[in-house]
């Protein structure tokens, strides 16, 4: 994880004209990994960046306060997007049976006014949590603008590749719920406009957060 008391590390050293190789070694006896310490001397960062006396940096101290409110943030993030995801899928379904009822005795999805049943919980938390995570989501875009390492964070990697697992899970599992529908006959309209909403979520959630992916590894080469 790339944290500022490592960029300003490096930054510091340098001042006193100390070379990378010897910094390197530095950081790697103090248990740095080396993709980071790697990342970090190639960074602009670490040369630009206005740095505090060194004397007041705990280079070692990776649980910095900076990094915890960044990790806050991210949880912050992630927890309101899969309730709005949720909530989204949620009335869409409800929608779904309301005008493309399945045929059955458990079809009745409408309540005794004409309206869609239960729909009022997933909108009410759909309003409540979408504009908190487009909030939270520029928040962090905007950070990590301005410090490129935040979305090195371990909690929003640890959180982005466990949303890339459930997305891809989504994936197979629908294409198996496809396939045992189409197999055993009875692949309804309102089956395909479930699976056909819940994969173009679980698309878009994918492909955003394996952009991010790709474009870390990249930095890091």
């Amino acid at each position: 994880m790339i944290t500022r008391e490592l960029l300003s590390f490096i930054s510091t050293r340098r001042v006193k004209k100390i070379s990378d190789d010897e910094i390197r070694q530095e950081l790697q006896k103090a248990g740095w990994k080396s993709q980071d310490i790697e990342f970090a001397l190639k960074s602009d960062l670490a040369q630009d960046t206005p740095l505090p006396p060194y004397d007041n940096i705990n280079i070692f101290d990776k649980e910095t306060h900076e990094s915890k409110w960044d990790m806050f943030l991210n949880v912050l993030m992630f927890i309101s997007m899969y309730i709005s995801i949720y909530s989204m899928v949620d009335i869409i379904f409800k929608v779904i049976n309301y005008y493309l009822p399945i045929r059955s005795r458990y079809s009745g999805s409408f309540n005794s006014t004409g309206g869609i049943y239960g729909i009022e919980g997933p909108l009410s938390a759909l309003i409540v949590t979408m504009p908190l995570f487009l909030f939270l989501f520029n928040k962090v875009e905007k950070l990590a603008k301005e410090n490129t390492w935040i979305k090195t964070v371990k909690t929003r990697a640890t959180l982005v590749y466990a949303t890339l697992t459930v997305a891809f899970v989504t994936f197979v599992i629908s294409g198996i719920s496809i396939v045992n529908s189409l197999i055993r006959g009875n692949l309804s309209v309102n089956f395909v406009a479930k699976i056909l909403t819940v994969l173009f979520f679980a698309f878009t959630v994918f492909s955003y957060f394996i952009k991010e992916v790709r474009s870390g590894e990249n930095t890091k080469d």
